[in-house]
């Protein structure tokens, strides 16, 4: 008992040190704690105020963070780093001014600090691009290993179409962090976009080496083997999605472009099954309804060549196309009111899951 006792802070400096180490450890409650146990010691102390204003910061509480941060200053006005953070949590209150404010004070008391930088170019980012690149671009001259302002300044090229400087600012993110998978995916979209569909599949390639437990990326690479369209192409999109569903079987979509690859094979039945499990996963996915209403209409001109089809794939398609206009699919309307001039009559297809629609009792 005398033990526990003895190792109980007594200080407010050992409460904040205690408050400090939770704070890291991602025991934020507890940093809290801590720190108003400090504050109950000495009121004043700096430190302690300045690490509830950092909790509060990661908890989202931003009038919270705001005041204990503004207690700092009052104290010490000349604190770069709380002007950092204050300009972050004006930011997230949306007031722009003072934001601004605060990051050109910041930078003003320490101008070669690169994270000054840095977040006075996310405030540009809306405000103005040109503004928020010559930002990025100052804090990546102050720290060439910057991974997120790479990063981010590769995103502002790549919204301005500027592709080439794109790649490069995402390829320098990668050489900082190797395993930073947006960026990845990011230089992927990049090289498609450019019409440099192989380089886009190398990439990903590159990224599954060290990131196979990925399913973004698994989807993105089939994504990428399905536009190229060949048909050894098309198998390796089929490779790419079954990986990327056995990581994660509740991604709707990327059941939905399973079904669209064995569509363009001409694999029907796998096609409807596939896109049937996207209806399972989520029976409000419009693009899904689209599709098997579409599926179905191939396999009616298919079957009526073969006279073996008595409208009822159409009456199947019609049900889908209805479906989709339900949820607000304008495409889905322009099928359906085709059919309907056709005199066709929906019909509910053999789904692998029972799905009432809302309206229906």
């Amino acid at each position: 008992m005398n033990n526990e006792s003895s190792s109980r802070p007594t200080t407010e400096k050992e409460w904040t040190d205690l408050g400090t180490t939770n704070y890291r450890k991602g025991d934020i409650n507890t940093a809290i704690e801590n720190f108003i146990y400090a504050l109950t010691i000495d009121p004043n102390y700096i430190d302690a105020q300045f690490g509830l204003g950092n909790c509060y910061y990661a908890q989202k509480e931003w009038e919270e963070a705001l005041k204990y941060y503004k207690n700092v200053l009052e104290k010490n006005p000349q604190a770069a780093s709380i002007w950092l953070n204050l300009g972050n949590v004006f930011l997230e209150l949306g007031q722009l001014n003072k934001a601004k404010d605060a990051f050109f004070r910041a930078i003003e008391l320490k101008p070669d600090y690169a994270p000054n930088w840095y977040n006075l170019a996310r405030f540009y980012e809306n405000t103005d691009v040109k503004k928020a690149i010559g930002a990025y671009q100052k804090t990546l001259k102050l720290d060439p290993k910057y991974t997120s302002a790479h990063y981010n300044l590769g995103i502002l090229y790549y919204n301005g179409g500027m592709f080439k400087e794109a790649i490069i600012c995402y390829e320098k993110a990668l050489e900082t962090d190797p395993l930073h998978l947006k960026a990845w995916i990011n230089l992927g979209i990049v090289y498609r976009d450019l019409g440099e569909i192989r380089n886009g599949i190398l990439t990903y390639e590159r990224a599954l080496n060290t990131l196979s437990e990925h399913s973004e990326l698994w989807f993105a690479l089939g994504n990428l083997y399905y536009n190229q369209g060949l048909e050894d192409d098309l198998i390796n999109a089929v490779k790419s999605y079954t990986k990327g569903l056995e990581l994660a079987p509740d991604k709707e979509s990327a059941w939905s472009e399973l079904g669209s690859v064995y569509y363009k094979i001409g694999d029907l039945n796998k096609a409807i099954d596939y896109t049937q499990k996207s209806l399972e996963a989520n029976p409000k996915y419009i693009k899904a309804w689209f599709n098997l209403g579409n599926i179905y209409y191939k396999k009616h001109i298919k079957e009526a060549v073969l006279e073996d089809d008595l409208l009822e794939y159409k009456s199947y398609a019609l049900w889908c196309f209805h479906e989709g206009t339900k949820l607000g699919d304008k495409d889905s309307v322009h099928n359906e009111q085709l059919l309907l001039k056709e005199g066709i009559e929906a019909k509910k297809p053999p789904l692998i899951f029972e799905y009432q629609p809302e309206d229906e009792e």
